[in-house]
């Protein structure tokens, strides 16, 4: 898997893990967001995800808030 998503299971549920802990620089965020709608995008249309986000430590900046905004509208236009 990547840097920042993971794929795990739980009671038989596949989960995708998105680890943005700690992240502080702005461009490796939306490099790590880059990651996470790629593997969104690699699921079948119609395919319903869990997903889990750690978010600690790290900083949102608006550009983060908007970037990660369009990544969740495309998924549910898939």
């Amino acid at each position: 898997m990547g840097k920042y998503t993971e794929w795990t299971e739980h009671k038989g549920e596949k989960i995708l893990l998105v680890n943005y802990a700690g992240l502080q620089d702005e461009e490796e965020y939306l490099q790590a967001i880059d990651e996470f709608e790629a593997e969104t995008l690699r699921q079948p249309a119609g395919h319903k995800m869990r997903v889990l986000v750690d978010v600690t430590g790290s900083v949102l900046t608006p550009r983060i808030t908007e970037r990660n905004k369009a990544v969740e509208q495309k998924a549910r236009e898939k």
